[in-house]
């Protein structure tokens, strides 16, 4: 930028946004007026007290790099985004609902492109008819909104959307735009599957989102008539070009049956494979003048006359046609007339728009060097072959010698004459014409480049997936371009990918993902064993320790509910269940992220009707919460309406309306000052608003409260140096305003020692932890649920530490405590015992271990059945036990019958009454529960 434009849109606007300046250290001549005047600009900027000006003193060589830089502390700082994923607890629990996000950005993106258009000419009399439509009384069908391409549908569909949203408060607006045939917004199911998240935020309990395509479909209509008949002004529902949906005739059965009393329903379609209804006849000279008008350009009259004697079939009558042409006219100037003239009549000669794009890329070569004219092409190409678009940082590392200054200006010229656009930050087609265009000009004489091109793009997106480093970007290209080229094995060698399986997964792709095991002839119970092949690699490579158990865990856990949504629900139990053992192993018994994972696996009980069962996951998850998040919680408040429905569907009204009053109290307690419920914002709202009120707010316990959230939240982000950050200020700040001794500092103190020690740093944990039971024990009785969680915190880190004379009081005391609790013959006393015993059994201490092992193994026998997988856990550490003491008998005895019980694979029994299972906190064979 100049100095002018610095000193006008910064220095000199105190209300401007946000702004970077980026400024190399020249090495000018000091005396010389430039540098003078560069000298006298940095002081300013240097000078100006505003926080929206960021100054980065770089060489040319980092610039982008500290650019980056900056750019992520200003996000961070001022909207609370951090590069980390989002909260992993909260994403399927907080509200039922995940969605991609970058589906909707991509469908508001296509809306504003589109909006911003000059080209809006005789609009207004189709406003009336969709006007119409909407106030009409229903039940009506969809209104067909048909045209050539290139018409102005989408034009007129999103300035018609704006125009109801700034005068139609009360409807509630849905669109989806479809982009190439081939892009991800042409999914019928992505499509449907997004719209229904979208209406699913208008209950107060949305139930959880499915990825399973048959009831994405049979549900969307239930959806759309149950919330249009909640909704004020009804819903309106605007698709445009359905023409261009992948298997419409399957998948948008449900436009022809009738459509809810309070629903309108506005689609388009290509004039070429739809009914005609109505077609568009604005004026071609309105069309011309205003396109130039919006460019500051004009021509004479005799051109004018030109143009509309030769424009006469329909397709060189279309906005598209005549906004190319206007285009170009204003690229060549106010020049040599008889040049123009030349040009237009050379234009003139193509009769449609495809024919007027391939002119266009001829005569650009004609003024292009021989380099440049292969930078424009290779540009093209690589668009046309890729599924969503490029990245102009793809494509300059794509094309050898290309840089930014030559990418900026072929960029600026494919921009102004309507080829490509940015979407996203990609850079893509700007209308269909345009790609078919590129097809028939650069590829319609070599139609292998095509597949050449996509080999390239495969290499180069491959090797940007490594461990735990597939990212979003690569899932959209990568099986979608190997589906192109027919190679099977390199197909399935992609979609095994967990990394890819997760992400497709997370963005509600499951349709997509079965396409593609089809494609290589792989049934869904086939897709289900593979699947469980790459986890069990993945864990074996964890247990060497090249990964965390935790990632697998998480992966187990969306394989889980990917098969449940399929409906294999055995293969969904033995994935889940892996999850809350591998979880329960490595975490505490008592982790929010072991909430989650009996969250799931009741739900999948519940699923498959065995309320029971469910019942008692739900119960144990919603434990978990209170005791670990607090009674106010939102998680607390998501279970408690999980139990709630399980009671309706039991037709138990009388305990499921106390749990819904419940969860709804804690759900109001909870919305933020601007009205809106927390569970139904945008998370990346709800965090940017935490964050103001931390800068903004003076300190209170509610100031702390949040930011001990906030350390919670970026803890179980595995964000260690945040959540320390905050966990420190929290207890800081209790300990000023509420004292050294109250029981929000010993929260504080348990959660800042639980991250020292998840980071190995016991010196520090152990007075933490120290501090945090003397606090509970003046507050609470020595048998409380709170003391019990720091007393095996605290038993746990001894243990970790080797201080076994210093852990086992402790273990012993969590056994009294459960035994008070819930009487000597509860599970949970069980699961204290075999803690002790694995203790004792580190120690070779075989004669006072066997004794715990088998009075536990007898409680369980005798509360949970003998075929439950804890029974097989307690012997099998009978079994490595007895092994030691050489009692190799025994041993085979108490090993066989721990085999037989996995074999038969059993889900939890229906006797069950607690659900924790074992975890081992040890490198011992002996399992720990």
């Amino acid at each position: 930028f100049s100095q002018l434009e610095i000193r006008q849109a910064h220095l000199d606007n105190p209300d401007s946004k946000t702004c970077i300046i980026l400024m190399s250290e020249t090495q000018d001549n000091k005396s010389s007026k430039s540098s003078q005047e560069m000298r006298e600009l940095k002081r300013k900027i240097r000078e100006s007290v505003t926080p929206r000006v960021h100054i980065v003193h770089t060489s040319p060589s980092n610039i982008s790099m500290s650019a980056y830089r900056e750019l992520e502390r200003i996000i961070t700082q001022e909207l609370g985004v951090d590069k980390e994923a989002l909260d992993p607890l909260m994403l399927d629990c907080l509200a039922g609902v995940s969605r991609d996000v970058a589906c909707d950005s991509q469908q508001v993106d296509c809306l504003n492109t589109s909006a911003v258009s000059t080209c809006e000419t005789g609009f207004e009399k189709y406003y009336e008819h969709l006007n119409q439509q909407v106030s009409a009384a229903g039940p009506l069908p969809p209104l067909l909104v048909v045209g050539c391409p290139g018409s102005g549908k989408s034009l007129l569909m999103s300035k018609w959307l704006q125009l109801q949203e700034e005068k139609n408060s009360s409807s509630l607006l849905l669109y989806h735009f479809v982009g190439t045939p081939s892009s991800i917004s042409a999914d019928p199911i992505v499509m449907i599957r997004r719209l229904t998240a979208q209406l699913m935020q208008h209950i107060s309990t949305p139930p959880a989102l499915t990825s399973d395509p048959v009831r994405l479909v049979e549900e969307f209509p239930r959806w759309l008539e149950k919330i249009s008949a909640k909704s004020p002004g009804g819903v309106i529902l605007v698709l445009d070009s359905v023409d261009r949906f992948q298997q419409a005739d399957v998948h948008l059965k449900w436009l022809l049956d009738p459509l809810p009393v309070d629903a309108r329903v506005i689609v388009s379609a290509s004039e070429e494979t739809c009914p005609p209804a109505w077609r568009f006849s604005v004026s071609l000279l309105e069309l011309l003048w205003a396109e130039l008008s919006s460019m500051n350009c004009g021509i004479d009259l005799e051109l004018e006359r030109k143009i509309i004697n030769q424009c006469r079939t329909p397709s060189m009558c279309c906005p598209l046609f005549v906004s190319l042409l206007a285009r170009h006219i204003a690229s060549l100037g106010k020049g040599d007339i008889t040049r123009v003239e030349a040009r237009v009549t050379m234009l003139l000669a193509c009769t449609n728009s495809i024919e007027l794009y391939c002119c266009i890329f001829n005569l650009a070569e004609e003024n292009l060097s021989h380099t440049s004219k292969a930078f424009l092409k290779q540009i093209l190409q690589f668009i046309y072959a890729s599924r969503c678009g490029m990245l102009e940082t793809e494509l300059l590392v794509l094309i050898p010698d290309l840089c930014w200054l030559e990418l900026s200006s072929l960029f600026e010229f494919l921009s102004s004459h309507l080829v490509v656009k940015y979407q996203l930050g990609l850079l893509t087609f700007a209308h269909t014409q345009a790609q078919e265009a590129v097809f028939e000009y650069f590829f319609k004489d070599d139609k292998d480049s095509v597949l050449s091109v996509r080999q390239k793009l495969i290499q180069y997106f491959q090797h940007l997936i490594g461990p735990g480093a597939v990212n979003s970007r690569t899932v959209d290209e990568l099986p979608w371009l190997i589906s192109q080229t027919d190679n099977r094995q390199q197909l399935e060698k992609c979609i095994l990918n967990l990394g890819v399986f997760q992400e497709m997964y997370a963005k509600g792709r499951c349709f997509e993902l079965l396409n593609y095991w089809q494609a290589i002839e792989r049934d869904k119970e086939k897709m289900a064993e593979a699947y469980f092949t790459e986890i069990s690699n993945l864990e074996t490579a964890a247990d060497h320790g090249g990964i965390s158990l935790l990632k697998v865990a998480e992966t187990y856990e969306c394989l889980g509910q990917f098969l449940r949504d399929l409906g294999l629900l055995s293969q969904a139990l033995r994935a889940l269940q892996r999850a809350l053992e591998i979880r329960e192993t490595d975490l505490d018994p008592d982790d929010p992220l072991v909430a989650r994972s009996l969250h799931f696996l009741a739900g999948l009980h519940d699923q498959w009707r065995k309320y029971d069962t469910a019942e008692s996951l739900y119960m144990h998850a919603l434990g978990i919460c209170q005791n670990t998040l607090g009674p106010d919680h939102l998680m607390v408040a998501t279970e408690l309406d999980a139990l709630a429905l399980l009671y309706q569907k039991q037709d138990k009204h009388d305990l499921a309306h106390p749990l819904r009053k419940k969860a709804f109290a804690i759900k109001k307690k909870l919305r933020n000052p601007r009205g809106q419920d927390v569970a139904v914002i945008d998370s990346l709202q709800r965090r940017a608003l935490q964050l103001e009120e931390l800068v903004m707010g003076p300190d209170s316990p509610d100031l702390a409260r949040t930011l001990n959230e906030l350390g919670v939240l970026y803890y179980l982000q595995n964000n260690t140096e945040a959540a320390e950050s905050f966990f420190r200020r929290s207890l800081e700040m209790r300990e000023s305003l509420l004292g050294t001794n109250h029981q929000d500092v010993a929260s504080s103190l348990n959660n800042l020692a639980a991250l020292y020690n998840d980071k190995k740093m016991y010196a520090k944990a152990e007075p933490l932890y120290d501090r945090a039971l003397n606090i509970r024990l003046e507050h609470y009785s020595a048998d409380s649920p709170g003391v019990a969680n720091i007393i095996n915190h605290l038993a746990r880190l001894y243990k970790q530490q080797g201080k076994y004379e210093k852990a086992e009081p402790l273990y012993r005391q969590a056994v009294e405590i459960r035994e008070k609790a819930f009487g000597p013959n509860h599970p949970s006393v069980a699961t204290a015992l075999v803690n002790l015993a694995v203790l004792i059994s580190q120690q070779n201490r075989y004669q006072d271990a066997g004794p715990l092992f088998e009075q536990a193994l007898k409680i369980y026998e005798e509360t949970l059945g003998p075929h439950h997988p804890r029974v097989a856990e307690t012997l099998r550490n009978l079994a490595v036990m007895k092994y030691e003491q050489e009692d190799f008998q025994t041993a085979a005895h108490y090993y066989k019958r721990a085999t037989e019980i996995q074999d038969q694979g059993a889900p939890y029994g229906e006797k069950v009454t607690s659900c924790r299972s074992y975890t081992s906190e040890a490198k011992s064979p002996v399992k720990n529960i």
